[in-house]
């Protein structure tokens, strides 16, 4: 990838990244009657195939909607903090499906697998989907977020995970993570079940408060990662398994 390519996308993330609503929508979380997951899973031989999926569950945690599409031709190459130009495309064709085919079950808010304004930039793919979509948005990851930074090796920075990690003894429990050149906190580690070893990663995507983000992903949790996530990562892999 040319570096002209990447001044492109950097200048897209900033100009979008203005646009984020750092807040509760109107209503606030009481209102999150539905709630979606959307994840991608890769092809381990072919970079270039794999299947998005989309699920949204009911307030008890119960499947409404599942669908999944298969992608045969990704071209856009992976780049760190840029991974939304790779993968929003997809994403919001899932949401735009929905919204044709089954109107009545758009939902509240949508878990991404992937960070929100827990990014070098401020702009990951929870925040890039929900701004597109202008939809209520959460970042959820599976592995901490490794600021590349002059002040701090990766090195340091997953021992610090890690000892932060150590201190969550119960379900609820988070630590804060800080954008480390503004020192705002940008997102936080979370221990979502009894029996979780390591902590989710959480960041608000677009439309809602950090304090929501937290709640709407504990209460979402049987495992470790969330339901939707946990759901749409198992039906995208089964398929991607026929694919």
């Amino acid at each position: 990838m040319s570096e002209q390519q990447t001044e492109l996308w950097l200048k897209e993330q900033d100009r979008l990244r203005e646009q984020i609503i750092l807040e509760d929508a109107a209503g606030g979380q009481e209102f999150f009657r539905l709630i979606a997951g959307l994840d991608i899973s890769y092809s381990k031989y072919d970079f270039s195939k794999a299947v998005v999926t989309l699920v949204v569950l009911d307030s008890d945690l119960n499947i409404v909607y599942s669908h999944s599409s298969k992608l045969n031709d990704i071209v856009v190459p992976y780049i760190p903090g840029f991974l939304a130009f790779r993968e929003v495309a997809p994403l919001l064709n899932e949401i735009t499906f929905l919204q044709k085919s089954n109107p009545e079950l758009m939902p509240d808010v949508v878990l991404i697998d992937g960070n929100g304004i827990l990014h070098k930039n401020g702009f990951g793919l929870a925040s890039h989907f929900g701004v597109c979509s202008d939809m209520v948005t959460i970042g959820v990851a599976k592995n901490p977020y490794i600021f590349e930074n002059v002040s701090d090796s990766k090195r340091r920075s997953k021992e610090s995970y890690k000892c932060s990690s150590e201190t969550l003894k119960l379900v609820g429990d988070y630590f804060e993570i800080k954008h480390p050149l503004t020192d705002k906190v940008v997102g936080v580690g979370i221990k979502t079940t009894v029996e979780a070893k390591k902590p989710v990663y959480v960041s608000v995507g677009h439309k809602c408060s950090l304090s929501t983000a937290i709640s709407v992903t504990v209460k979402c949790c049987k495992y470790r990662v969330p339901e939707p996530l946990r759901l749409a990562d198992k039906i995208s892999r089964h398929e991607l398994s026929k694919f």
